[in-house]
């Protein structure tokens, strides 16, 4: 599933989801946390995040359960 999913995706919004329900049920919170940090790294490798990324990455915390929407 997550090789299709990814692979019929153009946006990460897409991604985070098609996985949130898998990810908010069996991931623990700490481990949540270090999914939106290393995302976070990720769209900070080349300079600071653009307001886009800043958005996706802050939906995605919202899909986790770890802000409020």
């Amino acid at each position: 599933f997550s090789k299709w999913a990814v692979s019929h995706t153009v946006d990460a919004n897409d991604v985070s989801f098609a996985f949130r329900k898998l990810w908010a049920d069996s991931l623990t919170q700490d481990q949540k946390a270090d999914l939106v940090e290393m995302v976070t790294r990720a769209a900070s490798a080349k300079g600071a995040p653009s307001a886009v990324q800043l958005g996706k990455i802050d939906k995605l915390g919202v899909r986790l359960g770890l802000k409020q929407g």
